[in-house]
């Protein structure tokens, strides 16, 4: 599909997405000996596009794969709590974010793998453009989790 076009947008059920992201990613992970666990029950349909949806899990657990040994790495969904939105986590228990490259996780050009660095810059602007936000919700030697935000689908 021409990528310029904009992404059709629509419900979205929470437990395909996050089944299509584990069947993706599982492979990915198996690599460093990674488990991948969903974590998501009475998911209320998110707004969005599935596509873009499925490439920003995609891209967070394979980040969250390369930082983590014989682990696991946990996709959470739920209401957020302040309403209106979905919360997404991706939590791995790997190494962690260096203090210093926190604020500059989601620049383009920035790299601490050596990697491209387009991952996190083009996982803001997926969630961005859908209304939602993304952040480091907290990082350190125990692991990260990564967070990110979609709107609910209207009922009715």
């Amino acid at each position: 599909s021409d990528s310029s076009q904009p992404q059709t947008m629509g419900p979205v059920q929470v437990d395909q997405l996050l089944d299509r992201a584990r069947a993706v990613t599982a492979p990915i992970c198996l690599k460093n000996h990674n488990a991948v666990c969903i974590q998501a029950k009475d998911c209320p349909d998110v707004h969005g596009s599935g596509e873009l949806l499925l490439q920003v899990l995609i891209n967070l657990v394979s980040n969250a794969s390369r930082s983590t040994q014989n682990g696991c790495v946990t996709i959470r969904a739920g209401a957020d709590p302040a309403g209106g939105f979905v919360r997404f986590e991706v939590e791995d228990t790997g190494s962690g974010i260096a203090p210093e490259h926190l604020d500059r996780v989601f620049e383009k050009s920035f790299s601490a793998s050596g990697s491209s660095g387009l991952g996190l810059a083009i996982c803001r602007e997926a969630v961005e453009s859908q209304g939602g936000r993304i952040w480091v919700e907290r990082t350190g030697p125990e692991g990260t989790v990564m967070a990110f935000t979609v709107r609910e689908e209207e009922q009715g």
